[in-house]
């Protein structure tokens, strides 16, 4: 748990040191949402590349899902909100070095987040995919 408060304080610092400063708690979880989000997705697409290439992911289920991931999102944000806050200041105070390296581990997961989603969708565009329809 207190990896993802991490996770959590190293992006909201992100959206602190912008240009735009207000709601920065807001989108910190909007950017946690969009990232699980990603991820289910491209989980999905290697399941129909690999697995099952009949496997049809309806819009309903996709909306079923996103829904039920911001659901407990805004439940674990809601119920975790002051636990949050003191964790923010022990992580402020962390040494510069090791804050470093974790800020590295976080925008590494992020990225990779993102570009697992990018090739996901280049292997799926390999695919003749008129054959299974």
């Amino acid at each position: 748990m207190k990896a993802f408060y991490y996770f959590f304080y190293k992006i909201y610092l992100f959206w602190e040191n912008g240009p735009i400063r207000f709601w920065s708690h807001f989108k910190t979880g909007l950017t946690i949402v969009f990232l699980e989000i990603w991820l289910v997705l491209s989980l999905f697409i290697y399941y129909n590349v690999f697995i099952d290439r009949y496997f049809h992911l309806d819009r309903t289920l996709f909306l079923t899902i996103s829904t039920i991931i911001i659901a407990i999102n805004v439940y674990f944000f809601s119920n975790s909100a002051d636990k949050w806050v003191l964790y923010k200041e022990s992580f402020d105070k962390i040494a510069t070095r090791k804050n470093l390296i974790g800020g590295i581990i976080v925008w590494s997961i992020v990225g990779l987040i993102a570009l697992n989603l990018v090739v996901a969708f280049y292997v799926m565009g390999k695919i003749d995919w008129n054959k299974y329809r």
